[in-house]
Parts: structure tokens; C-alpha cells; sequence
């Protein structure tokens, strides 16, 4: 985590208020942003760390600081995650400092510490970002060695690996035994990543940069089928920023990673919750559960900063980050309750469950909405095909045995009836997902304003390929037990359908043309737009980045660009007073 304030592109951590609350014996949840107290009673001291599960056991690996000042590495070890016993220190500072930069001694700045054990030797292995307390210009590694997990850990060496610069960093062991070394390197402005020797003490000559000019630091990796996700955040010195979360089928390939945006979807988005990433844990004991481990720095005092600790929401195929206050590894199982679908069958119950939230299609005190998983307010349909009309069906509420209903731009529950304003078509999309139209008008089911919240309201709206249109197919596989469907389908494929869908009526056919240059947007709208224009940009979740007016000059039209605006997927939406409009996605370089 870099810190020197000679570095321009620097750790991204976040100050904030340290809410009261203490851990200790028999606790039963974790509360995020607390001050947590081992069962010694000692505040928990294990920073930037990562985990390890071993015979019950998780084994918690982090900065053990006193004040600003780096002691060492810590480790704790939990049956629960609820509740930790301090072990001490795993590496402690020792040696004399030498010029040769070989040693851990008093002054020498270790952070981000991971271990991974090497099946083959036994030994565990231990990685960390390694400075010589000076300043962050020498961008080095540590590597140590133990025979049992709890240490000690001795010191190996320091390098930089494949002679690269190495800041924030992680080790990631896959299903076949290879591990490899993640960090940020290039003065923070690439990602590398690097196979490690059979004995994971080495980087081998096979290395790659695998996140190119991104400036991406806290790397924080897992992997779930063959799909690898990665969690990083920006580089702003102390100021918090939102997170970024990737996805690919091949680690080691700079092509595949798909960067899909911030993964946090509630208040506090913008900042990752006041956190920043750090390790990605298998929660042992349950289907597909994976826990999110960041740190809530405090920049005057490092020993007190706390942990924010999140369940990763993965039913979409998307990874999402949701705020809770509290919560427990039961949440685990509600999450793993619905399935996605393999398709849609006559007669079958299902839940609409919205990709950009993970929220489901709810009905509350009469609105229809999104709403997490709750069983008095989640809608469950009964898909009935329509007789004559393909993919056309009625989605009668097993609660109310009501109909969803069409009304305007409203939609409603209503006693059922053969009106088409009861008449769905669903538009299966290349990423599995449904575009769900009413026959009555045509319009879609959408997320309004394309909120994330719990409560989103959800309106009929004309179609736009948006995320915030989609909805995915989900079964109770606690009551029935359909075919299910994998919801993670490759980077690429997720990315190129976020374009397919049906041109809105009255566009020019989607000729659209947009570029970065300097502080300005430009874009070239096509035929059919002189004069004044409102202009929206879309994230490719939905999200609106930018509404204004802009006038067309010679087939042009120019408007500033969002601050903050990198490349990635986008929608452009232009429209003038003759109510035509272009829809489309483009790649846009900054």
C-alpha cells in the first residue's frame, strides 16, 4: 500500500470514523467498521491481511502495527470468523539493516502478507509487499517460509519480481497447485502477474500484464468453475473511490480481463463502503460462498484502522457487494436457496431476479419493486403460456394468485384476465438474461433510473440495451427442482450482449460514433440530429454518468466528459426534438 507522498499514483484507503463495538468471546456476527477484540481481549491487529483454512481452522495472516510503525506479521486463528484467538506473531522483525536490502529488520515495512501452503514440500510459504521504511521506491517482495502454519516464518529474501516494481500484491494458488504472484507494478499504473516456482519461493520467467495502464492496486483474487474475478480499487493517495471488479477464463491473459465496474451496489458505492480490498476468502461448509476482506484505514494510525468484511453475491454471474450493518454464514445458504434456471417451461414457478442488483421482483405495500430476499415481499410466478404466442406468457403471483399487469408505465398486480396488458414476451439475451415485454404496448420491465437499491422501483419503459432492462430467470430449489443453468458465462460473451437487442424505434440504426478528446466528448450522432440534442451517457450498468444539452454542428456534437471517466463499455443516448434517438455501446478511450 503505497503511502509516500512522493508517489503519484499511491494507495487508495479510506479515513473514517471508527464505529464502537467490540468482538470477544461468543460472538455471533460480524459487524463491519467495528473495533474487533480477539478472545484475549486485545484489539484484532492484522491489517491488509488474508486467510487461510486449515483442520477447522481459518488462520487470519496480517500487519501487525504499532501506530504507523510496521511489527511484524500477525496471525489469528477462528472456527467461526466469528470469534479469534491471537497467536502472536508469525514473522518478527530481526537482522541488521543491510544495504543489500536482504533482511526484516526493525524500521523495514512489510505489508500485505499471504500464505499459501506447497503441497509438495509442505512448507508454508509467505508473500508480502516489502519497503526499506524510507520511502515506497523500492518496490520489493518478501518471501519467509514455515513448517507450520502458524510460524514461525523465516526469512528468505527480497526481490523484485521478473526485475519489476512490486507495491500492493497477493498470492493466488489454483485448482491444479500453480500459484502465482499478482501485484501492481509500473509506478502503479499495470497489473503483473507471475507463476511462482514449484516450491511458490520464486517467480519464474512466466509473467504477463495482465491489467495494462489501469492504475489498479489491492488485488484480491478468486476463482469459481473456471472463472477468475479479481477485486481491485484505484490509486487516489488516502481519498476513498469505488472499487473495480474483473472477470476472465485465463489469468494470464491481458486480453480477457473484462473490467465490469464498481461491484458495491448500495450507499457507500462510491468509496467501497470506506474500504479497500484485500483478500477474497472461501467460506468453508457451503455452496459457492466467498467473503469479501477489505481494511478501513486510519491514515494517523495505522493500528486502528478496522475491517469491513462482506458476503460476495454471485447468483447473476456478476460479483455484487451489498452493505450490511451485521450479518452471519447464514446468509450463505438464503444466497444459495435460488438457482438460475436452465429455461423457461410452461407451467413452472419462477422469480425475476434484476442483474443489476441481484434484487428481486417484489411487491411492497402495493409498489412493484426490487427487494432483497424476503419472502413476504419477493413475487413468485407461475409462468402460463399464452395459447398462439410464442415465448408469451402470464405471471400469475403464487401468493395472491393475481397477474402481473401492465398499466401505462405502471405495473401492478390484478385479478387475472385474458387482456394482453397481462401478456409478457420473454426475449431470452445472449447472456442468459431475460428482456421481459409487455404486449399491450411494447414497452419493458425496467429498473427506474437504473438504481441498484433495495426498493428500486421497477416501471415499464421503451427498450434500451441496458442492464437495467434485464432480468434473470431464478428457481426455489428449496421447493422444486428444475434444471439449473450455470450463471457464468465467459467475459467476452457478457460483454458483447450487452449490445444485442431490438434498435428503439425512430433511431438512425445505431451509427453512432463517440471519442475522448482531452476534456470533451465527442460524438457524431448520424443523420437526423441538427440543432439542439439532450445527450445521456450510460455505464454499462445502467448507470448515468452524464445528461445535457448540446447543440450539432456540422454532424458533431461536443460535450464535456465526465471526471473520473476510463475506458470501458458505454451507452450513448441521443435525442432532439423530433424525438428521434441512437442507442447503441462503444468502446471509449480516454
Amino acid at each position: 500500500m503505497e503511502k509516500g507522498i512522493w508517489l503519484a499514483a499511491c494507495l487508495t484507503a479510506v479515513l473514517g470514523a471508527m464505529p464502537a463495538g467490540a468482538w470477544g468471546q461468543n460472538v455471533k456476527s460480524i459487524v463491519s467498521g467495528a473495533t474487533w477484540t480477539a478472545t484475549d481481549g486485545t484489539s484484532i491487529n492484522a491489517h491488509g491481511g488474508g486467510m487461510l483454512y486449515e483442520d477447522g481452522y481459518y488462520y487470519w495472516f496480517g500487519e501487525h502495527r504499532e501506530g504507523m510503525k510496521s511489527a511484524g506479521v500477525s496471525v489469528y486463528r477462528s472456527k467461526d470468523l466469528y470469534n479469534w484467538e491471537n497467536l502472536g506473531l508469525a514473522l518478527t522483525p530481526q537482522g541488521e539493516r543491510t544495504n543489500t536490502l536482504q533482511d526484516i529488520s526493525e524500521g523495514r515495512l512489510v505489508e500485505r502478507p499471504k500464505v499459501i501452503k506447497n503441497e509438495k514440500t509442505g512448507k508454508y510459504v509467505m508473500w508480502g509487499h516489502w519497503e526499506d521504511g524510507e520511502d515506497y521506491s523500492k518496490a520489493r517482495v518478501v518471501v519467509a517460509t514455515a513448517d507450520k502454519i502458524e510460524g514461525p516464518y523465516t526469512f528468505v529474501r527480497t526481490l523484485r519480481p521478473n526485475g519489476q516494481e512490486s507495491r500492493d500484491q497477493t498470492v493466488f494458488r489454483d485448482d491444479d497447485g500453480r500459484a502465482y504472484h499478482i501485484r501492481s507494478s509500473e509506478n502503479n499504473m499495470t497489473v503483473h502477474c507471475t507463476l511462482l516456482s514449484d516450491d511458490y519461493t520464486k517467480p519464474t520467467d512466466t509473467y504477463e500484464r495482465i491489467i495494462p495502464e489501469k492504475q489498479y492496486e489491492a488485488p484480491a483474487i478468486m476463482k469459481i468453475g473456471d472463472t477468475y474475478i479479481g477485486f481491485f480499487s484505484g490509486c487516489t493517495s488516502w481519498d476513498p473511490n469505488p472499487g473495480h471488479v474483473l472477470m476472465t477464463k485465463d489469468l494470464m491473459s491481458a486480453g480477457d480481463w473484462r473490467d465490469l465496474g464498481n461491484p458495491c451496489i448500495d450507499d457507500g458505492a462510491e468509496t467501497t463502503y470506506r474500504s479497500q480490498s484485500t483478500f477474497v476468502l472461501k467460506v468453508e461448509g457451503y455452496e459457492d460462498a466467498y467473503m469479501f476482506m477489505a481494511d478501513r484505514w486510519n491514515k494517523s494510525n495505522i493500528e486502528t484502522s478496522t475491517y469491513v468484511w462482506l458476503p460476495i453475491h454471485l447468483r447473476t454471474g456478476y460479483p455484487m457487494l451489498r452493505w450490511y450493518d451485521s450479518w452471519d454464514l447464514s446468509i450463505f445458504e438464503q444466497m444459495a436457496r435460488f438457482k438460475r434456471a436452465a429455461s423457461l417451461e410452461d407451467g413452472n414457478t419462477y422469480v425475476l431476479l434484476s442483474r443489476l442488483s441481484d434484487r428481486m421482483l417484489s411487491s411492497d405495500e402495493g409498489n412493484i419493486c426490487l427487494y432483497n430476499d424476503d419472502e413476504g415481499r419477493n413475487l413468485q410466478f407461475v409462468f402460463e403460456a399464452v395459447d398462439g404466442e410464442e415465448d408469451t406468457y402470464r405471471l400469475k403471483d403464487v401468493a395472491t394468485g393475481q397477474c402481473l399487469e401492465a398499466s401505462g408505465s405502471s405495473l401492478r398486480l390484478a385479478p387475472e384476465g385474458g387482456s394482453t396488458a397481462q401478456q409478457w414476451v420473454m426475449e431470452r439475451q445472449g447472456d442468459k438474461f431475460y428482456v421481459v415485454k409487455s404486449r399491450l404496448n411494447g414497452r419493458v420491465l425496467t429498473v427506474k433510473d437504473g438504481s441498484t437499491k433495495n426498493k428500486a422501483q421497477v416501471v415499464l419503459d421503451n427498450y434500451a440495451a441496458s442492464n437495467k432492462t434485464k432480468f434473470g430467470l431464478y428457481f426455489d430449489s428449496k421447493r422444486f427442482d428444475y434444471e439449473e443453468d450455470n450463471p457464468f458465462v465467459s467475459p467476452k460473451e457478457a460483454e458483447d450482449s450487452t449490445t444485442v437487442g431490438v434498435p428503439a424505434v425512430g433511431t438512425d440504426g445505431g451509427n453512432t460514433s463517440v471519442r475522448c478528446e482531452g476534456g470533451s466528448l465527442v460524438v457524431k450522432p448520424g443523420t437526423g440530429f441538427e440543432g439542439m440534442n439532450s445527450l445521456t451517457l450510460y455505464d454499462a450498468a445502467g448507470r448515468c454518468l452524464l445528461r445535457t444539452e448540446a447543440a450539432s454542428v456540422a454532424g458533431v456534437i461536443v460535450a464535456g466528459r465526465p471526471a473520473g471517466l476510463s475506458e470501458g463499455l458505454y451507452m450513448i443516448r441521443v435525442e432532439n426534438g423530433m424525438t428521434k434517438a441512437v442507442r447503441t455501446l462503444k468502446f471509449i478511450h480516454p
